[in-house]
C-alpha cells in the first residue's frame, strides 16, 4: 500500500509540473535521475535481499524527516539572504549612500 501511495503521489507531482509548464533544471534533473538509478540497483541487489522489512521502514522513516529539514533550511536560508530578498537591497542601498 505505501509503495502505491508513494507512486501516486509522485506520478500526481511529474503530473503538476508538465501541467503547468515550471521551468526544470536539465543539470538536476540528470543528476537526480542517475543517483536514483544507482540507489535502486544497490537497494535491489545488495540492501533489500539482507534487511528485514521492518527495519527498511524505520530506516526509510528516520531519513526522510531530516531530508525535508535539510530542504526547509536551504530554502529558508535562501529566502533570508540580503542578496535575494529586494526589501533587503533598498535597506542596504539607503544605509551606503
Amino acid at each position: 500500500m505505501s509503495l502505491m501511495t508513494q507512486s501516486v503521489g509522485m506520478n500526481c507531482a511529474a503530473f503538476t509540473i508538465l501541467y503547468q509548464k515550471i521551468r526544470i533544471e536539465p543539470n538536476a534533473l540528470l543528476f537526480s535521475s542517475c543517483g536514483g538509478a544507482f540507489g535502486v540497483v544497490v537497494g535491489l541487489q545488495w540492501v533489500a535481499p539482507n534487511l528485514p522489512p521492518s527495519e527498511s521502514k524505520l530506516i526509510f522513516v528516520r531519513c526522510a524527516p531530516v531530508r525535508a529539514m535539510c530542504t526547509e533550511c536551504r530554502i529558508a536560508s535562501l529566502t533570508l539572504s540580503p542578496h535575494t530578498t529586494p526589501h533587503a537591497r533598498t535597506t542596504h542601498a539607503t544605509h551606503l549612500s
